[in-house]
């Protein structure tokens, strides 16, 4: 099933009890401070010209809150790195390298499946700019939500207790703006969607974290 995440797991697991954002409430154990390992791969698409590119692996480092009857936002990204602690290079012939910023993003829990243990939920806050790395062919811009210095992009996610993995999906809210070059596979005012596959949000002492609602 993990395989499909970007599919009918992730439909399936909002559609089997969703909760509202401004009513629900959430345990978290443990919470505290996490870190990711990188994920194998994660991928930038232009859904307005359908140009894919893979690009290395993203790592995070954030906090959940501790406790039950929390409420969003029940967690925070405070880093968003490759496996090396640079900058993401995605492509190929075009190469760009994205850079986070403007943090903290925050993780807000949407819905939660108790059969399948899947929490879904935004990742909000998102800022990225991208830029040719070491001096190659021109292909700058920013990603973020409704402008370019918004700071409020969003990113769907979903979170499986089994191995504590978070998967990000699709897109909720990420547009290009001040594009340049990118040899026309890019365009300012192009939406977005960025995904990774997984990794294990893990606290300090190597165990995953736990979402349930209530």
């Amino acid at each position: 099933m993990r395989t499909h995440l970007f599919g009918t797991v992730v439909v399936g697991a909002a559609a089997a009890l969703t909760m509202g954002l401004g009513t629900a409430t959430w345990t978290v154990t443990p919470g505290g401070a996490f870190g990711s390992v990188a994920a194998k791969h994660s991928f930038l698409t232009d859904t307005t010209t359908g140009t894919s590119f893979q690009c290395q692996g993203l790592r995070i480092v954030g906090t959940f809150k501790s406790g039950n009857g929390l409420t969003n936002p029940i967690g925070q990204i405070t880093a968003a790195l490759d496996a090396g602690g640079g900058a993401v290079l995605c492509g190929s012939t075009t190469q760009f390298a994205l850079t986070f910023s403007h943090f903290p993003m925050h993780i807000r829990a949407m819905s939660y499946n108790a059969t399948t243990g899947v929490t879904t939920g935004m990742i909000t806050g998102i800022h990225i700019t991208f830029s040719p790395p070491g001096g190659g062919a021109p292909c700058t811009g920013i990603i973020d939500g409704t402008g370019p210095a918004a700071n409020n992009g969003q990113v769907h996610f979903a979170y499986l207790n089994t191995g504590g993995e978070l998967h990000l999906t699709v897109a909720g809210d990420l547009h290009t703006y001040n594009v340049t070059g990118c040899g026309g596979l890019i365009h300012s005012g192009d939406a977005i969607s960025y995904r990774a596959r997984t990794f294990p949000l893990n606290d300090r002492s190597g165990l995953p974290n736990t979402i349930t609602s209530p």
